[in-house]
């Protein structure tokens, strides 16, 4: 069950994805963020390195990292701060806006994969139940599935 504490704390990282909701997965430049924020800003190779005591070259690979997605956390905050930027970082759900709703939809897929193997089991007994009831019965069972999402992932 859910207690207050683990409640307000999805609250809280609920707030922090929701800035997030806008970006596209896709958004990032085809060139990666440090090429186009240092071209867009009039910066070229050189002058970067030479902010972070590089060499054009280290920094030419930097950028392929970016691209390749190979680069670390802590080279692309180094990278950005030489620009006089912030690296931000987020993890968020592909297919909703918060994390409530990512585990209301996997309490949901879970409650219809227990009341249709339960409905096959009784149809097999000659006891099949109505679509009404399915549908409530997947609904209680969403719901107690939501309030403890530590199941959900199983």
């Amino acid at each position: 069950m859910i207690n207050r504490a683990n409640k307000l704390y999805l609250e809280q990282i609920d707030r922090k994805i929701k800035a997030f909701s806008g970006v596209l997965p896709d958004s990032k430049p085809m060139g990666g963020w440090i090429e186009a924020v240092r071209k867009a800003i009039g910066m070229n190779m050189r002058q970067l390195a030479t902010k972070m005591n590089k060499t054009p070259q280290a920094i030419k690979q930097i950028q392929e990292r970016e691209k390749a997605g190979t680069i670390t956390l802590n080279s692309l905050e180094e990278t950005a701060a030489a620009m006089n930027m912030r690296l931000v970082y987020a993890i968020v759900p592909m297919e909703t806006s918060s994390l409530s709703e990512l585990i209301q939809q996997q309490a949901e897929k879970m409650a219809k994969e227990i009341v249709i193997r339960a409905n096959k089991t009784m149809s097999l007994e000659d006891q099949k139940i109505s679509e009404k009831r399915i549908k409530n019965s997947i609904k209680e069972i969403s719901a107690e599935l939501a309030e403890n999402p530590e199941k959900l992932w199983e």
